[in-house]
């Protein structure tokens, strides 16, 4: 570069009259600094100019303590503890799902929450008698805060379990712990990063980088609130240890986190169905055949006024022997304040987040739908209401169910998912679907299920018997009721009586079914309303037609 020719150009002539002047015998004089250099990445652009206050950074002190919450740490295992004071296990359950023991800094608190782990496992109180003696067998006592005796262990146990009042900010506090170990992950992975670039090639350095990179991404998301999750390497799924799974609801058919739609016919009593189910979950009882897993339930009650639901539950309470704890059902009655689904997230996620429910009913919800925007066949405005329930379930960890009705017409022709009304997005989006067809037996349905991560369900039928469904397994699943055909009167069954007095049941079903395709339940109907108006009677097993009185 010119600039550069330049300055080694002056360089020479300085130096030269400097060797001149001691050849003649001259004091040198004091030689000028030499002009500033280009440094060694200078572009060719002008010097700064000299005279500027330049400002020096701090840098910042990595022998700080690596990033913690013991508060935060602390509010976990008190809140563990506290529900235990109540004989449950329920928000160690919850925690168990988000964090491991590695998540804790403190070695006392890592300690404390592996003990409490054992104990749950081993069906023994979350305790400070039980944790003392499970210590002391273990020879633990010493590593618990520094404690060497049994009475120090209990004051500090005490200590823990009155840290927080309640255990509703457990995932609060779970959340600060994500945080601080996902920082020191970073900051670990940044550690190896650096000694890796002194040594590593080029490939094991870029997956170092791309693991640092997944790193804080992922803190991002969490500091930001979780606008999206961390990119998933499927690679780390075989080199890392898997989260355990979501605990089931019901047994067999819906997961905590997970989505239900319950379809059935109009006025089918799909209220009552719902309740009772809530009412298993909150004690812990079976529901229709199946094992529920108990925990606390709240129902967004939006049609029937407070007095009846009050009614109900206690009605069906009686009828099963259901013994209701504190704190397992929560009714919010919402009737009158129905709101767009949207609104009601906005609203009401907050209050929900602050109780760890196992399950949330919203019913029923076409209440949610927006008004004058579409109807239930708007697939868009169906996803965007499913997506809102989605994060109902998401933000709360409790299964959310809801229920719908199915289309007009005959439903014994369509596949399952095709029965509710509306868009398909009804039937497709949920994780468990449960459908009630009509049955040809009176008051009975077909109980189906459609399940996205949970192995099938054999079909079967329960019978209405008030104020609960009874599971009917002596009934085939397959009789599912067929309307008859249009403008059927009862007189069709007179004149099939009229050729042969005194005929069989099933041979007149059979008559019924081969001359007019009217099926079983629509005869008896139409013979129930024939002896109501004096046409018919059944004498010795027969069907007997009776002439009317001409008198």
């Amino acid at each position: 570069m010119p600039e550069f020719e330049d300055f080694k150009a002056r360089l020479a002539a300085s130096k030269q009259k400097h060797a001149e002047a001691a050849a003649n015998g001259q004091a040198p004089a004091p030689a000028p600094a030499p002009p500033p250099g280009p440094p060694a990445t200078w572009s060719g652009a002008k010097p700064r100019k000299r005279g500027l206050k330049v400002i020096k950074a701090e840098a910042p002190d990595i022998q700080k303590m690596p990033p913690h919450s013991v508060e935060a740490e602390q509010g976990v295992l008190s809140s563990i503890m506290r529900d235990g004071q109540r004989g449950k296990t329920e928000v160690l359950a919850h925690v168990r799902e988000r964090i491991n023991e590695h998540y804790f800094y403190v070695p006392a608190h890592r300690t404390i929450y592996e003990m409490l782990v054992t104990l749950a496992s081993c069906n023994r109180p979350l305790d400070v008698i039980s944790f003392t003696e499970h210590l002391r067998n273990k020879k633990l006592l010493d590593t618990v805060g520094g404690v060497a005796a049994v009475m120090d262990i209990h004051g500090y146990l005490d200590q823990l379990t009155n840290f927080v009042p309640t255990a509703a900010n457990v995932d609060y506090y779970i959340g600060l712990m994500v945080e601080k170990f996902a920082r020191r992950e970073i900051i670990a992975d940044a550690t190896r990063l650096v000694r890796g670039a002194y040594g590593d090639d080029a490939d094991e350095f870029a997956d170092r980088v791309q693991r640092l990179s997944n790193r804080i991404a992922h803190i991002g998301s969490v500091a930001s609130n979780g606008r999206f999750p961390v990119l998933a390497d499927a690679a780390e799924f075989f080199r890392t240890e898997d989260p355990p799974l979501p605990q089931q609801v019901i047994r067999g058919i819906l997961h905590r986190g997970s989505k239900m739609l319950l379809g059935g016919n109009s006025k089918g009593r799909k209220t009552w169905a719902l309740l009772e189910l809530a009412l298993s979950v909150a004690c812990g009882a079976d529901w229709w055949g199946f094992h529920t897993r108990k925990g606390s339930v709240c129902y967004l009650n939006f049609e029937l006024q407070e007095q009846f639901f009050r009614w109900r539950t206690k009605t069906v309470c009686q009828s099963r022997d259901l013994q209701l704890d504190p704190g397992m059902f929560f009714a919010w009655n919402l009737r009158g304040y129905a709101r767009p689904m949207e609104q009601l997230v906005a609203e009401l996620l907050g209050s929900l987040k602050q109780h760890h429910f196992s399950l949330i009913i919203i019913d029923p919800i076409y209440k949610t739908l927006p008004a004058f925007r579409g109807s239930e066949n708007d697939s868009a405005m169906i996803t965007q209401l499913l997506n809102e329930v989605e994060s109902i379930a998401v933000e709360t960890g409790a299964a959310v169910l809801f229920c719908s009705h199915f289309s007009k017409g005959d439903q014994s022709e369509k596949e399952a998912m095709d029965r509710v009304s509306g868009s398909g997005a009804w039937a497709r989006d949920p994780d468990s679907l449960i459908t009630m067809t009509a049955h040809e037996e009176a008051e009975c349905y077909t109980v189906e299920g459609t399940l996205r991560n949970l192995s099938p369900i054999y079909p079967f039928v329960v019978k209405w018997d008030f104020p609960l469904f009874v599971r009917q397994d002596d009934l085939s699943p397959d009789r599912l009721r067929r309307p008859g055909p249009k403008g059927a009167k009862p007189e069709k069954l007179l004149e099939v009586l009229s050729e042969f007095q005194g005929m069989e049941p099933k041979e007149a079903l059979k008559q019924m079914k081969d001359q007019h395709d009217i099926n079983r339940r629509v005869v008896y109907n139409m013979k129930v309303a024939l002896e109501d108006r004096g046409l018919l009677k059944t004498e010795e097993g027969l069907w007997w037609k009776v002439k009317p009185c001409t008198d």
